[in-house]
C-alpha cells in the first residue's frame, strides 16, 4: 500500500479538514483573521513551542467556543484541556465519572 493511499484514508486528516473548512465558514466575513489561522497552522508544523502555538490560535479564535474545544482535540495529550480549565476559562461545572473501560473504547 502506498503512503499516498493510507493517508487519504487517514480518518484525522479528514477531521482536520472538516475543522479547517468550519474556520474558513466562520470567518467568511473576515478574511484577514482567516490568513492568520492560515498563518498559525503553517507555524505549528514546525513549531517547538505548542503552548505558543495554542495560546494564538485560542486568542484567534476566542468567541467561538466550539472551534477552541475542536482545535484542542488535535493536541497532544500534555497539552489537552485540564478540568481546572473547564471550570475557568469555559464556565463549565464539572463532574467526575469513573470509567472501568476506556471512554474512548466505547
Amino acid at each position: 500500500m502506498s503512503s499516498a493511499y493510507s493517508i487519504l484514508e487517514d480518518p484525522i486528516l479528514y477531521e482536520v479538514i472538516d475543522f479547517v473548512n468550519k474556520v474558513r465558514m466562520e470567518f467568511a466575513d473576515n478574511r484577514e483573521k482567516y490568513n492568520e489561522f492560515l498563518t498559525i497552522l503553517k507555524d505549528a508544523r514546525s513549531a517547538t513551542n505548542l503552548r505558543g502555538i495554542k495560546a494564538r490560535m485560542e486568542k484567534l479564535l476566542r468567541g467561538h467556543t466550539h472551534l477552541i474545544k475542536t482545535f484542542r482535540t488535535f493536541l497532544p495529550k500534555e497539552y489537552q484541556i485540564t478540568l481546572d480549565e473547564c471550570r475557568s476559562e469555559l464556565n463549565h461545572t464539572v463532574i467526575p465519572v469513573f470509567y472501568d473501560v476506556d471512554p474512548s473504547h466505547v
